[in-house]
């Protein structure tokens, strides 16, 4: 009976410790492909956007490198080929179908969005997938790069 005892109090124990459990995924971090071309702060493959005098920030140059594929870029594609479906006239269903988000973030905006007929109601279910704090979709803030 002992023995039993300190088995079973062992084994609370280590998992109340831990044990080999790993903490759970901040939202969005597993939701992106792993990045095989991270960004580069000196941005020696960029292009520029734009560049001009903007008002009060003076001398301003919009410059990005279409290579890096690190979960906010994957995230920026999502959102584009949402957006260009949209623009073109698609229905919000359809596009998120036809977008190149992930799979489990169609899924959990398609789920949401059901019968919504109501703008504001989609907007308010691709916010909360994409978006928004804690949204599942968001990438982690620490994969956000200046």
């Amino acid at each position: 009976m002992n023995r039993v005892r300190t088995i079973l109090t062992l084994t609370m124990l280590v998992a109340a410790c831990g044990g080999d459990s790993q903490p759970s995924d901040p939202p969005g971090s597993s939701v992106w492909q792993p990045t095989t071309i991270p960004f580069d702060p000196t941005c020696a493959n960029c292009e520029t956007i734009a560049s001009g005098d903007y008002g009060h920030s003076g001398d301003l140059t919009l410059s990005y490198d279409p290579d890096v594929d690190d979960a906010i870029a994957q995230w920026g594609d999502c959102l584009e080929s949402f957006r260009r479906c949209l623009v073109g006239g698609g229905l919000a269903l359809a596009c998120s179908e036809q977008s190149i988000c992930p799979e489990s973030c169609r899924a959990d905006f398609e789920s949401r969005i059901g019968g919504l007929t109501e703008l504001p109601a989609q907007i308010e279910a691709f916010e909360a997938v994409y978006i928004d704090d804690g949204a599942p979709c968001l990438p982690p803030a620490d994969e956000v790069q200046p």
